[in-house]
C-alpha cells in the first residue's frame, strides 16, 4: 500500500503546484489575484478570467480544460505547469470572446497572445508595404532604363543622319573645289590667248 500512498502524495503535490502556477499566471497577466484553491480550468460566468488556447493545441487541451483540476492525473498537471503562458494563457472574461476558449498564436516572453497577433499583423503590413514600394521602385527603374535606352537609340540614329549629311557636304564641297580649280586652270590658259588676240587687233588698226 505504500507505493499507492506515495503516488497520491505526488499527485496532490503536483495539483497544488499546478494551482499555484495558474494563479501566479493570472495575477501576472491580468493583475487579478485568485486563491490557488479557487483556480478553475473551466471558469464559471462570474469569474473575471478565461483561458485562450493555441490552435494546434486546441483539440487536446479542450479535453483537459473541460474537466476539473482535481480529476486529472500527474501527467496532466505537469503539462499544465509547463504549458501555461506557452500553449494557453489567461485573458479577461469581460472582453468579447467568440468562444470560451479562443484559439490564438504562441506567446514569446511576456507578450500576450492577442498582443503578439497585433505585433505580427503590424510587421506583416510593414513587410507588405516595403515589398510594394520595392516593386514600384524596381518598376520605375526599369521604365527609366527603357526610356534612357530609347533616347540613346534615337540619339544614335540622329548622329548617323548628321554624319551622313556631313559626308554629303564634304563630297559636294570637294566637287566644287575641283570644279573651281579646273576653271582657274582654264582661265590661266585662255587669258594669254585673249591678250594676244587683243594686241593683234590693236596693231591692225
Amino acid at each position: 500500500m505504500a507505493p499507492i500512498r506515495l503516488s497520491n502524495q505526488e499527485r496532490q503535490r503536483l495539483r497544488t503546484k499546478c494551482r499555484e502556477k495558474l494563479s501566479e499566471h493570472i495575477n501576472s497577466r491580468l493583475g487579478i489575484k485568485i486563491d490557488p484553491a479557487n483556480v478553475r480550468l473551466n471558469p464559471v460566468r462570474n469569474e473575471p478570467y478565461a483561458w485562450k488556447i493555441l490552435p494546434e493545441q486546441e483539440e487536446r487541451l479542450l479535453k483537459i480544460f473541460s474537466k476539473n483540476l482535481s480529476e486529472h492525473s500527474v501527467g496532466v498537471y505537469k503539462e499544465l505547469i509547463e504549458g501555461v503562458g506557452v500553449s494557453f494563457e489567461a485573458v479577461s472574461s469581460y472582453q468579447p470572446l467568440s468562444t470560451g476558449l479562443n484559439s490564438v498564436i504562441p506567446l514569446q516572453g511576456d507578450v500576450s497572445f492577442t498582443g503578439k497577433i497585433t505585433q505580427l499583423e503590424q510587421e506583416n503590413a510593414k513587410i507588405y508595404e516595403e515589398l510594394r514600394q520595392s516593386r514600384n521602385t524596381a518598376g520605375q527603374e526599369m521604365e527609366y532604363r527603357r526610356l534612357a535606352e530609347s533616347d540613346l537609340t534615337q540619339m544614335e540614329a540622329e548622329h548617323g543622319k548628321v554624319k551622313d549629311r556631313m559626308q554629303h557636304c564634304e563630297i559636294t564641297a570637294e566637287f566644287y573645289k575641283n570644279l573651281t580649280l579646273r576653271m582657274l586652270l582654264g582661265l590661266n590658259h585662255v587669258l594669254p590667248i585673249l591678250e594676244e588676240l587683243k594686241n593683234s587687233a590693236q596693231m591692225d588698226t
